[in-house]
């Protein structure tokens, strides 16, 4: 997933059927994926595709040495896209 060898990271990905539970509290499982920008200029225009195409974002969050704007796909998986900040 990773050009970078030392911040390599895997996702494996299954199909569910209809009446599988929902996570619960506390329950181990996926909380989110992030991909990260190369620039913060390239997360801004992210934020412009999305808003463009109806994409209802869910959150921005400020990291400090970050910033991520979050968004949930179709399946209702929160996924991020991170920049560092300049």
């Amino acid at each position: 997933m990773s050009a970078d060898e030392e911040k390599s990271h895997e996702i494996a990905l299954m199909e569910l059927g209809d009446d599988a539970p929902l996570q619960l509290k506390r329950q181990v499982g996926l909380n989110h994926a992030a991909f990260m920008m190369e620039s913060l200029d390239d997360l801004k225009e992210a934020y412009a595709r999305l808003k463009a195409k109806g994409v209802k974002i869910d959150h921005i969050s400020d990291h400090g040495l970050s910033l991520g704007i979050y968004f949930r796909d179709p399946d209702g998986s929160l996924l991020g896209l991170i920049s560092y900040v300049d």
